[in-house]
């Protein structure tokens, strides 16, 4: 019994391929750079910030209205990263004018739904980004 065990062992470890592990892992990078580019943009931001690892992170939370200090939590602190990951998603669909569904899309449909908010219809509602900095987090009141 274990000689049958060490073969199906040996069989899975030599169909995985690292090449098209690293291909998928890119090529999932590029559609999640490209699906930002359009978003960035709708809030002020230069499209090429979603081509760089770290930053793309720290404006997605300029354009949740969130300090960048939370960036330091997400890279750094378990448990919490996840929470201020979901804190996040959510700030995004309010600053699009959406609500606790469209959170639910931003979380477990990312591929669906961040496009949407780039190439859709919907508009930022916080104020845009301009000269290196957001001046203000909060959400415009209506007139």
């Amino acid at each position: 019994m274990p000689v049958e065990t060490l073969d199906q062992t040996a069989v899975l470890t030599q169909s995985f391929s690292w090449p098209a592990a690293l291909l998928s892992l890119a090529l999932m990078l590029a559609v999640f750079a490209f699906m930002w580019w359009a978003m960035f943009e709708k809030a002020g931001w230069p499209g090429w910030a979603s081509l760089i690892p770290v930053y793309n992170t720290y404006v997605l939370l300029k354009i949740a209205g969130m300090s960048g200090w939370w960036l330091l939590a997400l890279v750094f602190v378990p448990i919490v990263d996840v929470v201020v990951a979901l804190m996040m998603l959510y700030k995004i669909s309010k600053a699009f004018g959406h609500g606790w569904g469209y959170f639910f899309g931003l979380w477990l449909l990312s591929i669906v739904f961040f496009p949407m908010l780039g190439f859709g219809k919907s508009e930022y509602l916080l104020e845009k980004h301009h000269s290196g900095h957001q001046t203000s987090g909060a959400m415009p009141t209506p007139a």
